[in-house]
């Protein structure tokens, strides 16, 4: 911007205000620190507010922020993934099974032979009754017929706090590898046999065996 000397009149435009070329390429730096706190300004303004942690629950349910923690969880592995019927409850499930403590411990399973060299038997129960543990209640959930899983069932779905000594111990989690033979219904109750428990009761495999191979 120019000086003028006293006395000399001249007509004041708005280019006489603007910095010269080269002042211009000087201030380059500063008009695009300006340009990127406009833009951090602007950003700000349209961010989107911070929703609290925890899952939204419909009234007249309270809210209540902080992270959901597991306390008991049946965890579960698919070995084989069936193709036959699938597990429904208030039916009979056949399963051929192996039982484990989480030390390794072999505890039980179907596979092995009897005393006399006879195999056993796949094991029969109406699910949902609660005829076995709760983990086997709830653990074969999803399986289809030839479906093969293994299990990890927390103590509190197990046998408890008290276990089953010597067999089981206090507070074990067992590790059960599955895998269903059959599905079937119930037995009507014409056919229920008092000495062989409460009602509904399951066919012998026998008997299921024998439809199964036909």
């Amino acid at each position: 911007m120019s000086v003028w000397p006293l006395g000399d009149t001249r007509v004041l435009s708005w280019k006489n205000f603007l910095p010269s070329p080269a002042k211009l390429a000087g201030m380059r730096p500063l008009y695009v620190c300006f340009a990127a706190l406009a833009l951090v300004a602007c950003h700000a303004t349209i961010a989107p507010p911070v929703v609290p942690a925890g899952r939204v629950l419909p009234a007249p349910i309270p809210p209540l922020v902080g992270e959901e923690q597991i306390g008991v969880a049946l965890k579960y592995i698919d070995r084989t993934i069936g193709t036959g019927a699938p597990v429904a409850e208030k039916q009979c499930v056949f399963v051929h099974y192996t039982g484990w403590l989480s030390d390794g411990t072999k505890f039980d399973s179907s596979r092995d032979t009897l005393p006399n060299g006879q195999p056993r038997t796949p094991i029969g129960f109406p699910v949902g009754f609660g005829r076995v543990i709760p983990g086997w209640d709830q653990g074969f959930e999803k399986m289809l017929v030839g479906g093969q899983r293994r299990l990890f069932i927390p103590y509190a779905l197990a046998y408890g706090r008290a276990g089953r000594p010597p067999v089981i111990p206090p507070r074990s989690e067992l590790i059960f590898d599955l895998e269903v033979m059959a599905v079937r219904d119930t037995l009507p109750s014409a056919e229920n046999r008092p000495q062989r428990g409460p009602s509904p009761q399951c066919a012998e495999w026998s008997v299921v065996s024998d439809t199964t191979k036909k």
